[in-house]
C-alpha cells in the first residue's frame, strides 16, 4: 500500500525538480536577454561611432605607405645610378663608333 502513495509522489517531484531545472535556466536567459540586447546595440553603437575613426587611419596609414614607397624606391634606384650613366656612356660609345663605320 505505501507503494501506491510514495512511488507516485516521488516520481510527481521528480517531475516537477525536472520542470524547474528547465525553467531556471530559460527564466534567467529571458532575464539576461533584454540586457544582452542592450549590450550589442551599445556595441553596435560604438562601431558607428568608431568607424570614421578607423576610415581616416586607413586613408592617412594608406598615404604614408605610398610616400614611404616612392621615397624608398627612390632611395633604392640611387645605388645603380653609376651603373646607369656607365651604360649610357657604353651605349654612346657604340652609336659613336657604328656611325664612323658607316661614314667611312
Amino acid at each position: 500500500m505505501e507503494f501506491f502513495i510514495v512511488v507516485p509522489l516521488l516520481l510527481a517531484g521528480l517531475l516537477l525538480a525536472a520542470v524547474f531545472a528547465f525553467l531556471f535556466p530559460l527564466l534567467g536567459f529571458v532575464i539576461a536577454l533584454p540586457f544582452r540586447i542592450l549590450g550589442w546595440l551599445i556595441g553596435l553603437l560604438c562601431w558607428i561611432l568608431f568607424l570614421p575613426i578607423l576610415l581616416v587611419g586607413a586613408v592617412f596609414g594608406l598615404s604614408a605607405l605610398v610616400v614611404a614607397a616612392v621615397f624608398g624606391g627612390g632611395l633604392f634606384i640611387v645605388p645603380f645610378v653609376p651603373f646607369a650613366l656607365l651604360a649610357l656612356a657604353i651605349a654612346w660609345l657604340v652609336r659613336r663608333s657604328s656611325r664612323h663605320a658607316v661614314e667611312a
